[in-house]
């Protein structure tokens, strides 16, 4: 079914109908039956593909965190440090990525950017293991989380205040207060 043509693009049509109408209305207003009615398709097929309305979102929610992140992943391969790789998270996240319009839409629902902290917690996660090394696995668990909740609450604070801060000086805050080593 995944790689079938016509299954990809019933699933497209699907989401572009589901992103018409979440750009003029909550997503708990949103039906099945307008979806359809916009994506030219029946009930019977959508639900071959999706359970709900929810779960078009949830499924569009983790292959923009799966884009993102790779995206994120290949240039913080690339990067010097620890805050080099948090300014390119906050620029990402604020102005967007051109192929991920979704992503405008979705860096203001909290599940969404908590999802993405918990992606991006990922990435620090072989750091604190090499730098904590002779830590139990319950310390670098603990510690993992500490700095991937701790990280990803400020990323969301920095969004929520708007342009009072720029990137640089918010991820070298953030970045200031995490210790490797």
């Amino acid at each position: 079914m995944e790689n079938d043509a016509r299954n990809r693009y019933t699933r497209m049509r699907i989401r572009e109908a589901f992103w018409e109408k979440i750009k003029k209305k909550p997503i708990e207003k949103i039906t099945v039956k307008e979806i359809c009615e916009k994506a030219e398709i029946n009930r019977t097929t959508f639900y071959y593909h999706y359970h709900d309305v929810y779960d078009v979102y949830e499924r569009i929610q983790e292959e923009t965190i799966a884009k993102f992140g790779k995206l994120v992943r290949n240039q913080a391969i690339h990067s010097r440090s620890i805050e080099e790789t948090i300014l390119l998270i906050l620029k990402t996240t604020k102005e967007g990525i051109p192929d991920l319009p979704e992503l405008e839409y979705m860096r203001e629902d909290e599940r969404f950017l908590k999802k993405l902290t918990e992606y991006f917690g990922k990435i620090f996660q072989e750091e604190i293991h090499r730098c904590y090394a002779d830590a139990s696995k319950e310390e670098q668990k603990i510690i993992y989380k500490f700095i991937a909740e701790g990280t990803g609450a400020a990323i969301r604070q920095w969004m929520a205040m708007g342009e009072n801060l720029p990137a640089e000086q918010a991820a070298k805050i953030i970045a200031g207060r995490i210790h490797l080593g």
